[in-house]
């Protein structure tokens, strides 16, 4: 697939461009760097993420910073770093955004936008971590390990990225639930090409269970917390072996990496690769009955505000089909504001369904049922009550669920959009 170089040309830096690049980071960490020693803090800030791994696309990415304290001085004071780092950036370079997480950690824009985490630096031993963000810079050591071996892996990893975050697979937080930067890292060290990955994906069945370090033989999935093994896939973090680096990941996000493995074998395009906004009218030239629904998001952190948004969606996918409509497809998508599909089997249903009792043998049960149900009837050893729909047409159930409280806490306005 000869294109597949064009689009890594594409989205890769020139000389120039990297040049500039590396010098607005280096002048970043220098500030930072230089305010640490003023104030006779023991730490170092260090380039992390994709910046440090070479793996970041053109016109498309955080710097991650990692700040770095002395585990031995500031073990006991886990939880004052984001405060020493927040002092620390406000001095150096200007005031942060501070966001809350395991650890509060920073964004900011001094000409590129900035992510700055405050760690322990615990050298090599995962072992020592109180915060799971300690372990962070061991992520970036190890795969940076891999493709000092393996350079290929580089270019593999960056066109995945890029096929993910088109394909509105990328990305672990909760209301995407898809696959981080560090999966698609361990994913590409596994089957060592993007081609290969997606060649594997196509034949993946229900679970799947990959340790890329060899951590526990044959069974690793008798070594994990059962918590940690609720995702369609079971990623043993080489770092952290009784973690699942893909605990995230959605049933939904699963299936998705699938159909668009097979669409993309079956007919390789450079399209595959470019993000498209989901739009209305695309949404009806592939079905003229498809239901959407615009919601206006709430103000705040866009983790916790896309959390709400996911609850709205699964709020209306599930009363659809409690009301018995059978869906072929639903999703939804958000830039500023999000949108809701639903693509309905039926236009209309019956206005009556059958409501399963209990067996016939259970006399009490089956006494209270009658009671409970004036229509009803016995076959195969169980009663059955005949009961009417509250609504047999999809876009009336909607229009009444959308004034849930459920739905309206969790958004600043919803509304259905016209044909």
């Amino acid at each position: 697939m000869e294109f597949l170089k064009k689009v890594l040309e594409e989205y890769a830096l020139t000389a120039e461009e990297k040049q500039v690049l590396d010098k607005k980071i280096d002048d970043f960490i220098c500030l930072v760097n230089t305010e640490i020693q003023k104030e006779g803090i023991k730490a170092k800030a260090v380039l992390g993420g994709s910046a440090a791994k070479g793996t970041f696309l053109k016109n498309d990415f955080d710097c991650d910073v990692f700040v770095m304290f002395d585990y031995g001085l500031y073990k006991d004071q886990s939880s004052s770093l984001s405060d020493y780092t927040e002092k620390i950036l406000k001095n150096a370079v200007g005031k942060p955004v501070r966001l809350h997480g395991s650890r509060d950690y920073f964004q900011m824009k001094k000409e590129l936008q900035f992510e700055i985490i405050p760690v322990l630096d615990i050298g090599n031993d995962a072992k020592k971590a109180i915060n799971v963000t300690d372990v962070s810079p061991l992520h970036t050591s190890w795969i940076l390990g891999n493709i000092k071996k393996r350079p290929e892996l580089r270019d593999q990893i960056v066109l995945t990225k890029l096929f993910f975050k088109a394909q509105h697979l990328y990305g672990a937080e909760s209301y995407i639930q898809g696959f981080s930067g560090h999966v698609i890292d361990i994913l590409i060290t596994h089957y060592g090409s993007f081609l290969r990955l997606l060649t594997a994906a196509t034949s993946w069945k229900d679970r799947v269970i990959i340790d890329v370090q060899h951590h526990y033989g044959d069974n690793p999935i008798l070594h994990l917390n059962k918590a940690k093994i609720v995702s369609p896939l079971i990623l043993i973090d080489p770092i952290q072996p009784e973690r699942n680096a893909s605990s995230s990941l959605s049933v939904e996000k699963f299936e998705l990496l699938r159909k668009k493995a097979q669409e993309f074998l079956a007919v390789p395009s450079p399209e595959f690769f470019v993000r498209t906004q989901i739009k209305p009218e695309l949404l009806r030239k592939k079905n003229k009955d498809v239901l959407l629904i615009c919601a206006k998001p709430l103000r705040g952190k866009k983790d916790v505000v896309g959390s709400k948004l996911l609850k709205v969606f699964l709020h209306l996918k599930t009363q659809l089909e409690a009301g018995g409509f059978s869906l072929t497809d639903a999703g939804w998508d958000w830039s500023k504001d999000a949108l809701f599909w639903f693509e309905v089997k039926e236009k209309e249903i019956s206005p009556f369904f059958i409501h399963h009792g209990p067996p016939m043998a259970k006399e009490q049960a089956v006494a209270a049922f009658k009671k409970k149900h004036k229509d009803c009837f016995s076959e195969n050893s169980r009663v059955y009550a005949k009961l009417k729909r509250e609504f047999t047409l999809p876009l009336a159930l909607l229009k009444k669920h959308l004034t849930d409280q459920y739905v309206q806490e969790r958004v600043a306005s919803i509304r259905l959009l016209a044909a």
